[in-house]
Parts: C-alpha cells; sequence; structure tokens
C-alpha cells in the first residue's frame, strides 16, 4: 500500500475559454528552481481528472478520462530530497480557482538538511521557499489553442 501514500488524485473543472493545458515538473537544484519537463495538450472534456505519483526522485502523471487513461513517466528527477534531514510534501485538499495563464502548483514537496523547516512551503509561491532539495508540479490552462 505504500504507493497510495505517493499518489493524488485531483478533479479539474474548466470553463470554455480553456483551449490548453501545460503540466510542468519542476526540480530544485544548485539553488535553483529547473523546469525538468512539460506536458502540454488541448483540453478536450470540461471535466477532467490528474492524478500524480511523486516520490523523492521520480514523477508520473496520469491523465484519466471516459476512454481510460495516458500516462507520463520521468522515472529520474535529480534532487537532493533523499539528503534532507526534513522533507515537507504539500497537494491541495480542498477546492482552488485555475485562472488562466496563472501558473498552479498542486504538489510541492521540499527538503531541508536540518531536523526542522526554515519556512512554511507557500505552494502558489514555492520558488521563495528557503530549501535545499524539491519537487514542484504546476498546471497552466491558457485559452490559446495548441497548434
Amino acid at each position: 500500500l505504500e504507493i497510495f501514500d505517493e499518489i493524488q488524485f485531483f478533479d479539474v473543472s474548466f470553463d470554455e475559454s480553456a483551449k490548453s493545458q501545460k503540466i510542468s515538473v519542476w526540480v530544485y537544484r544548485d539553488g535553483q528552481w529547473h523546469e525538468d519537463g512539460t506536458i502540454e495538450g488541448e483540453i478536450k472534456s470540461s471535466d477532467e481528472r490528474i492524478a500524480v505519483q511523486l516520490t523523492d526522485t521520480s514523477f508520473d502523471l496520469y491523465l484519466l478520462d471516459e476512454t481510460g487513461h495516458t500516462q507520463y513517466t520521468y522515472p529520474v528527477l535529480e534532487t537532493a530530497l533523499e539528503d534532507s534531514a526534513t522533507v515537507l510534501n504539500w497537494k491541495i485538499e480542498e477546492p482552488v480557482p485555475v485562472e488562466l495563464n496563472q501558473e498552479t502548483a498542486f504538489r510541492v514537496k521540499t527538503g531541508v538538511e536540518e531536523h526542522s523547516m526554515r519556512t512554511e512551503v507557500t505552494p502558489q509561491d514555492f520558488r521563495s521557499t528557503d530549501c535545499n532539495a524539491g519537487i514542484a508540479v504546476t498546471l497552466t490552462v491558457s485559452e490559446q489553442e495548441i497548434e
């Protein structure tokens, strides 16, 4: 059952102005956040379910719909989370509005070398978190269609 500790399901509802989405994986290393991967696509339905499995070194994303699912995998992410004394794992637990052309974080995992967090994770501004390691997953919705 350990796998279920690391997986989270998110239900997303879009209005008619939303045409495309981008899901980004961010990794903190060498003192900066780096966008290590993106998944972009058209929004095909007004309701979507996204599942995220996030460990200290890997990331799996599942886009689920009525016909099945599509899986995207980043099997190796270079993080220092395994070297962190304290790891804070944040995820959305209540409805959050997603605004057009605004990045929305829905999973953030950060670590520090000491046994306490120096600052609390601010999910929508995870880049300002004082940490030595981290992974973040964000969603950006646009009114622009993918060409």
